[in-house]
């Protein structure tokens, strides 16, 4: 039997801490507890790196939160608009389900899509970071988030849609809004901008088939209405879904990982190591999302320890990343360290579909930072990031001219 846990001020700490120093005290309390804890909602937190893996690698024994999950788990709230949206994606389909729609997605993001999109995202990238800079060292001050971070992610997924760049504002906020109803109990008031962003999306898709606003071909918009008549009701269905999809899985993981590799650009960066190595180790230290839901599918043994069929398991992915039996110092920032086993974007049929995304465009951000924003000085200590279980993105991160 797991030991239920009733340290609540380590919960308390789960849902808020945000530093560094928080970070590293947080998952270290965690390992001290064990692979397996008892929470007190009835599921259980999985900390350990082989444990976590065991559960990301096996969608038989252990599926995605679905439909009914929610409806068992949340009550009223499941029938919400947005979670209605987002449980139409691939992050809460299982089985054949789920394999149709990865399959229908996945040509868009290959290794050689990835590639042969490379030029563009880097002119995008690299063209924010040149301009911010330029803008910085004007006016003396800047938020890498909002100023930098934000429009290239935007950018960015407009280009691979296929819709007009100016859009990029309207895309970010989707995908800001929308990550509220994936945090572990969301505040009534996300719930509310989350159910207003699935209701503006239907409307902005609803608009890009009717007005054609979208590039004809090679985004993937245009792909979804080649595959069946433009007028009817399951197109703009699936245009939705590819929407929510790529707010979801594509901008904000691009935005978090970007804003993560800009922070830790602050601190002692060696160019010594290649960007990939760079990014590798932010995802390492400060995944996009910090925890992913299962679900037991049947009676099972996880950790040594016997688990319910049915029971929710929050599998802690920042402390997997974490666990000193898999990682040398690891709480250290060290680029230079083996990165296979790191658990960010999961593994197995689930592993997350915008991984290649996120890391081209954080490895053309931190090579463009390199090269112009030597100038720049991070105020790491000012920084603020949400607070939550998963999500903890960084909502601001103030830049200033270092001082001649």
């Amino acid at each position: 039997m797991t030991t239920l846990l009733t340290d609540h001020g380590l919960l308390r700490a789960w849902r808020a801490e945000s530093t560094e120093t928080e970070f590293a005290q947080l998952y270290g309390r965690m390992h001290e507890e064990g692979p397996l804890i008892a929470l007190p909602w009835g599921a259980v937190l999985v900390t350990s790196h082989a444990a976590c893996r065991d559960v990301l690698a096996d969608p038989v024994t252990w599926r995605n939160p679905d439909a009914q999950d929610f409806q068992r788990l949340c009550g009223p709230g499941a029938g919400k608009p947005a979670r209605h949206g987002v449980n139409r994606t691939l992050f809460h389909l299982n089985g054949p389900d789920h394999a149709a729609q990865r399959r229908r997605f996945a040509s868009f993001f290959t290794p050689l899509a990835m590639e042969a999109h490379s030029a563009t995202i880097r002119n995008i990238v690299s063209g924010a970071v040149a301009g911010f800079v330029d803008r910085v060292t004007r006016t003396g001050s800047g938020d890498a988030v909002a100023d930098l971070v934000a429009p290239a992610a935007g950018r960015v997924m407009c280009t691979l849609l296929g819709v007009s760049e100016q859009d990029h504002g309207f895309i970010t906020r989707m995908a800001s809004d929308l990550s509220f109803v994936e945090e572990l109990a969301p505040r009534p008031s996300c719930v509310k901008q989350a159910d207003a962003a699935i209701i503006e999306l239907l409307a902005y898709g609803k608009r890009l088939i009717h007005d054609r606003t979208f590039t004809p071909e090679g985004g993937l918009i245009a792909y979804l209405l080649s595959q069946a008549g433009s007028s009817s009701r399951n197109t703009v269905d699936d245009v939705v879904t590819a929407l929510v999809l790529m707010m979801t899985a594509g901008v904000s993981t691009s935005m978090a990982l970007m804003s993560s590799a800009v922070l830790a650009l602050g601190g002692d960066d060696d160019a010594r190591h290649e960007a990939g190595a760079f990014v590798a180790e932010c995802l390492r230290c400060d995944p996009p999302a910090h925890m992913v839901g299962r679900i037991a599918a049947l009676d099972t043994v996880l950790a040594g320890q016997q688990v319910a069929r049915g029971t929710l398991a929050h599998v802690m992915i920042g402390a997997a990343n974490r666990d000193p039996a898999v990682f040398a110092q690891p709480h250290v920032f060290s680029p230079g360290r083996p990165q296979s086993r790191s658990l960010t974007f999961g593994a197995g049929p689930h592993y997350c579909l915008g991984a290649g995304l996120a890391r081209l465009s954080a490895v053309h951000l931190v090579t463009a930072w390199r090269q112009w924003a030597t100038g720049l000085a991070i105020t790491k200590s000012r920084h603020r990031r949400r607070s939550g279980p998963n999500f903890r993105h960084l909502l601001s991160l103030p830049v200033t001219v270092i001082s001649r």
